[in-house]
Parts: C-alpha cells; sequence; structure tokens
C-alpha cells in the first residue's frame, strides 16, 4: 500500500526502494544477522569441515576450546566459553533493545 502511494505521488522505483522499503526491512535485516552471527559463534562441525581447522589460520574460538578440551586445559576452555558466551549474549541484548526502541 505505501509502495503504490509512493508511485502515486510521483516517487521513482529507486525512491521507493529507499524511503519506503528499506526502512521497512532494516530491523527484520538487522535482527536476523545479529541473531545468526550470535548462533554462529558456537558452531563447530560445519567450521572444522569447510575450514581445514589449520592453526592460527583457520581456527575458530569454538575449535580453540574443543582444542583446549583435548589438550585437558580446563582453564584456557572455560575462559574462552565465558567469552564465547558474553559476545553472544550481548548480541541478544542488543537485538532486544532494538526490537524495544522500535516500538516505542
Amino acid at each position: 500500500d505505501q509502495e503504490e502511494a509512493a508511485a502515486t505521488i510521483g516517487a521513482s522505483r529507486f525512491t521507493i526502494l529507499r524511503r519506503v522499503v528499506l526502512p521497512a526491512i532494516a530491523m527484520p535485516l538487522t535482527t536476523g544477522a545479529l541473531l545468526s552471527f550470535a548462533r554462529a559463534i558456537g558452531e563447530f562441525g560445519a567450521i572444522v569441515v569447510v575450514a581445514g581447522n589449520i592453526p592460527l589460520r583457520t581456527q575458530t574460538a569454538a575449535v580453540y576450546v574443543f582444542g583446549e578440551i583435548e589438550s585437558d586445559n580446563q582453564r584456557g576452555a572455560t575462559a574462552m566459553s565465558v567469552v564465547m558466551l558474553l559476545i553472544a549474549f550481548s548480541l541478544v541484548l542488543l537485538v532486544d533493545y532494538l526490537q524495544r526502541r522500535r516500538h516505542e
């Protein structure tokens, strides 16, 4: 409806996209991206298969934690796990804040 109204008053397709469509989908896109990133922080299996787990080159935090557990370094694994958890939790809180601000 808003797109049709904008077209009726003479807005170009680019203007409709920039002024009507993008503002309407910006928050859902941002929310999806942040939640996907928060979920990806703990991803392990796909990373090892795709990246090959080359130390100091393709090693991720989840692979590092696994390596620390394998080498019986519980403190290192716990420390990195807490950092990963804080990052993911912070992203979820950011999404919640943005959603609340949008609905005010």
